[in-house]
């Protein structure tokens, strides 16, 4: 029996109402719906529960009832948060809240949703949010904070597997503005938002995560990649950071590979489309002799010649501990092209081989100028006092606003000291209040006074008497 909602109609301008676990569970119910979560949804609070018996099953090991299907619907989270919940299940695959999420006729979409400190333990293809998403879907403006999953060896913090969906050949799963942050990971293979990625476009998103690569339980030994583990087909990553550590327990199954973005970059005969890294960047601590490369750890995959996929105007700064087959940006194997524009930081890694990538120092790298033909107008920005100084994407900080001052000094004719007079801030005082300020300075006699601008910037005061001296400008 479909779940009964008491608020809302489902109709974009009435929504169904989300207060309990069980309405979040009701939304495998029904398609073509409009949904809207009205509080913090804590899953250790039974006041959140309409049946108390709910609360005593759905906290056990395995959880609530999974989603089976999220069809044509669309969750607005309304910046609320779904909390601690835990879905232990290590002898399933596609374990997450929502299984499968895809579109048959109308916008599919989630948005503005915080999951926080949730626990997922699957063989493969499970993430805190979605297992499985056909294009074309929308996820926006989501974070995923303090959540554990571990087990197995195809894992995701957002989506476990994304895929091309024949009928719908331009469409793609937009995934903007979407931040895993704290994620602790424990398997052998681990995508920062998707583990399996085909027609995925990544805008403005951002990968926190600590990741140990054990043994899989079931299965083969699968990828790392900071935003794709297994990255097909027309995929782009865009103004999007990873900061991740990596430690590899003695796998026996192999090493892994490991790849800032993309973990392994290559195409399937399906479409045969390569995917793109444009204005990236990654921090990580990779130990125990990773294969890899600083942005794709595979570029490509056996056999391909044409199409690659290419990095540009992207930098990592990735500190690898006994080194083995290792490059600058793109892992082996690579074909000449696939690295443009792209830095690493020489102090940190010895490239294996020569991907095209180029090498700076930690201190070359806190330098603009040395990032050649990259857009620090409207992408990219340094600041010493934001990062350490390291280049951010402006999307993450904006500066602090230079508030400069006008400070007004004088000193007595023939002393070669100036004193202070007076300090006021340009940023809040216009020319007439200036003026106010400094028009009673004639009456001093035998002074000189000198009016200076901080932060260097031009000083234009109309109706400033003349025998006021503007540190070599004089006002008009």
């Amino acid at each position: 029996m479909a779940h009964i909602y008491t608020h809302g109609t489902g109709v974009e301008l009435d929504p169904y109402q989300i207060w309990t676990w069980e309405d979040f569970v009701g939304m495998g119910d029904y398609t073509g719906v409009f949904y809207k979560l009205m509080q913090n949804l804590n899953a250790q609070n039974i006041d959140h529960y309409a049946d108390p018996d709910n609360y005593t099953a759905w906290t056990a090991d395995e959880g609530f009832p999974l989603i089976a299907e999220f069809v044509d619907n669309v969750l607005d989270g309304d910046s609320k948060t779904i909390s601690n919940f835990s879905l232990n299940r290590p002898d399933e695959d596609l374990v997450a809240p929502i299984q499968y999420m895809y579109k048959v006729s109308a916008d599919t979409k989630i948005h503005d949703l915080t999951i926080s400190g949730a626990f997922v333990s699957t063989y493969g293809y499970g993430s805190p949010l979605i297992a499985f998403a056909y294009q074309p879907c929308v996820l926006e403006n989501i974070t995923i904070t303090g959540c554990t999953v571990e087990g197995g060896n195809r894992m995701a913090g957002l989506i476990g597997q994304t895929e091309w969906y024949p009928d719908d050949p331009a469409g793609f799963i937009d995934i903007t503005n979407c931040h895993v942050v704290n994620m602790n990971v424990e398997g052998a293979g681990f995508g920062g938002l998707v583990y399996l990625g085909e027609t995925c476009r990544i805008y403005q998103c951002s990968v926190e995560a600590d990741i140990v690569l054990v043994e899989p339980t079931i299965g083969t030994v699968g990828y790392v990649g900071g935003m794709i583990a297994e990255c097909y087909n027309s995929n782009s990553a865009e103004q999007c950071f990873v900061d991740m550590s990596v430690t590899d327990a003695a796998l026996e199954a192999g090493a892994v590979c490991i790849g800032g973005i993309y973990g392994y970059a290559g195409v399937s005969l399906s479409a045969n489309v390569a995917s793109t890294i444009l204005d990236c960047y990654v921090f990580a601590q990779l130990a125990n002799a990773p294969l890899g490369g600083g942005l794709i750890g595979e570029g490509l995959s056996a056999g391909q010649t044409e199409p690659s996929s290419v990095a540009t105007s992207s930098y990592s700064a990735n500190t690898v501990t006994a080194q083995t087959d290792y490059n600058g940006a793109v892992g082996t194997p690579f074909k000449a092209g696939q690295a443009v524009k792209c830095y690493y930081n020489s102090n940190l890694v010895t490239p294996t081989a020569d991907d095209g990538s180029l090498p700076l120092t930690s201190a070359e790298m806190h330098v603009q100028a040395n990032f050649t033909d990259w857009d620090f107008d409207t992408v990219w920005g340094i600041d010493p006092l934001y990062q350490n100084g390291w280049p951010y994407l402006q999307w993450q900080h904006t500066p602090e606003p230079i508030d400069p001052k006008l400070l007004i000094r004088y000193r007595n004719d023939g002393k070669p000291n100036w004193s202070n007079y007076r300090e006021v801030s340009l940023g809040k005082l216009g020319d007439t209040e200036i003026f106010k300020r400094i028009s009673g300075l004639g009456s001093y006699r035998n002074r000189q006074y000198e009016i200076v601008c901080t932060a260097g910037v031009p000083l234009t005061i109309t109706g400033l008497e003349e025998n006021v001296n503007l540190g070599g400008t004089r006002g008009e």
